[in-house]
């Protein structure tokens, strides 16, 4: 399969640096030669929209203060047309020491 890392630059953000940021996870996770690299910008709903397709999209998420955020859960699926992964760290460890 395609891997595509996707990440979202906010107004502000240097696109450069989240590229950099993409390649360096890449690396760390040993991902194939074959990955790709996109820095979207925008509003990251909208932004979404114009990520190319993927077959399953994995979604990191942070615990916020209220709990895990259920609405962006529930309404990913529908606004991508595909199946989605929903991960989070404990900020305890780190698989990529």
């Amino acid at each position: 399969g395609k891997i595509n890392l996707v990440t979202v630059v906010e107004e502000g953000d240097d696109p450069a640096h989240l590229h950099d940021f993409l390649q360096r996870l890449s690396d760390q996770a040993r991902l194939p030669s074959t990955t790709e690299f996109h820095v979207l910008a925008g509003p990251f709903k909208e932004a979404l929209l114009t990520a190319p397709r993927a077959d399953l999209n994995i979604f990191g998420l942070s615990l916020v203060e209220r709990g895990l955020p259920l609405t962006f859960i529930r309404d990913m699926p529908d606004l991508v047309k595909t199946s989605c992964v929903f991960v989070i760290d404990s900020g305890h460890e780190s698989a990529l020491v």
